[in-house]
C-alpha cells in the first residue's frame, strides 16, 4: 500500500523495505535506496526525511527535477579498511574498543 501511494505521488521508490510508525514523524516508508519519506495520508501529501538533518521536506516533482540533491539517498556505510574490527573480541586495530554506529532516529 505504502509503494503504490508513493509512485502515485511520484516518488523514485522502486521498492519499500519497511514502513515504521514513530511518535515525532508518524508513518516513515524507507525505499530501497535508504531514503525515508513521511506519509500524510490524509493529505495526500509525501515529505522527505533527510538523512543527516532529519528534517522534513514536502515532496515536490518539479522541485526533484531541478534540485535532485535535496533528496539525496544516505551514503551507504563502508568499512574502512584501516579500522578492521576483530569480530572475536569486538576490538579495532591497536586494542581499542569499538563504538557503536549511530542509527537514524
Amino acid at each position: 500500500m505504502a509503494l503504490q501511494f508513493l509512485q502515485r505521488l511520484s516518488v523514485p521508490c522502486l521498492s519499500v523495505l519497511k514502513v515504521d510508525h514513530t511518535d515525532d514523524l508518524g508513518e516513515v516508508a524507507t525505499c530501497q535506496d535508504g531514503r525515508e519519506w513521511i506519509l500524510l495520508w490524509v493529505e495526500g501529501e509525501i515529505a522527505f526525511v533527510h538523512p543527516q538533518t532529519r528534517e522534513a521536506y514536502r515532496w515536490d516533482l518539479k522541485v526533484y527535477m531541478s534540485h535532485s540533491e535535496i533528496y539525496l539517498a544516505p551514503k551507504p556505510v563502508t568499512p574502512d579498511k584501516t579500522q578492521k574490527r576483530d569480530a572475536r573480541h569486538g576490538e579495532m586495530p591497536g586494542g581499542r574498543e569499538a563504538s557503536p554506529v549511530a542509527t537514524s532516529q
